[in-house]
């Protein structure tokens, strides 16, 4: 077992857990009990990152293959919303919800990506003046996007 990402829903009150070995996706109880795997097999191999809408309730899931999916929270009904057409080596994802927009950075081509959730209207945010984006957070009340550039060694 190879936990490999983690995200909560507050209005359910529970953990989504990623298992990059297993190629799986655990729901469960805060306190770990009523695990159950909602997503498995290679539809989720290499998994990186998961990110929950709370006001669409919708389950996002960036994979190392490279390919942003999102599902029901329940796992039904997954689909790809981009590949590996504008995805290199993507590593984090960040939502806001309220605006409607998915954040992603990637460090092979080093870029912060941003996508609608229905995975509409591809953009580059960031492109220039970053080498190695990890790590990814908004700040939903300033709609400002936060980021590590390791090769550069600062905050952005």
């Amino acid at each position: 077992m190879e936990l490999s990402s983690l995200t909560y829903d507050w209005k359910d009150r529970k953990l989504y857990i990623g298992d990059a070995v297993a190629n799986k996706i655990y729901r469960m109880n805060l306190n770990g009990t009523q695990s159950t795997v909602i997503i498995e097999g290679s539809q989720i191999r290499s998994l990186r990152a998961l990110a929950i809408d709370w006001i669409g309730r919708k389950l996002y899931q960036l994979l190392g293959t490279p390919e942003i999916r999102v599902s029901e929270l329940d796992g039904r009904f997954g689909i790809t919303l981009l590949d590996s057409r504008y995805l290199s080596q993507p590593n984090y994802l960040a939502i806001d919800p309220l605006v409607g927009y998915l954040f992603y950075s990637d460090w092979g081509q080093p870029h912060i990506g941003r996508i609608n959730l229905d995975g509409s209207n591809f953009v580059k945010v960031i492109g220039t003046d970053t080498a190695g984006p990890l790590g990814l957070t908004i700040d939903i009340i300033t709609q400002r996007i936060f980021w590590i550039d390791r090769r550069l060694q600062r905050l952005e």
